[in-house]
């Protein structure tokens, strides 16, 4: 009786189907981690309000302002002055206030595929 000796070499299909793997990965993460990062700005923003005194009694556009403020210091440029009311949502009630930030962006693949990304982040301020 004869035993074969199982080989670990890969064949040369096998190593172009790991290659286009690990290329569309990358691209991936190349394309999606600047967006990613920009909602970490946001939500670190929505976070910073909690130190603000008085949050709870300041006017929606002062809220948009300080937002934008904190975000354009940080180099984020998601909102404009413009299209920032349509992104944040500031409910209030008796006892604190809730903002809430969705915004979605579309990120260039190749060629013609898009990838959409939808964000929601919210916080809850005395």
């Amino acid at each position: 009786m004869m035993f074969y000796k199982q080989r670990g070499d890969m064949s040369i299909t096998q190593i172009i189907l790991l290659f286009v793997f690990v290329a569309f990965a990358t691209v991936m993460i190349m394309r999606l981690l600047p967006v990613y990062m920009d909602n970490g700005v946001v939500k670190k923003a929505l976070v910073s309000f909690k130190d603000i005194p008085e949050m709870d009694t300041k006017r929606d556009s002062d809220i948009h302002k300080l937002l934008l403020r904190y975000l354009s210091l940080q180099r984020v440029e998601i909102f404009t002055r413009e299209t920032i009311k349509e992104h944040v949502d500031i409910q209030r009630f008796d006892d604190g206030l809730e903002i809430t930030v969705t915004y979605q962006t579309v990120v260039p693949f190749a060629a013609n595929v898009f990838l959409l990304v939808k964000f929601e982040n919210s916080i809850e301020l005395p």
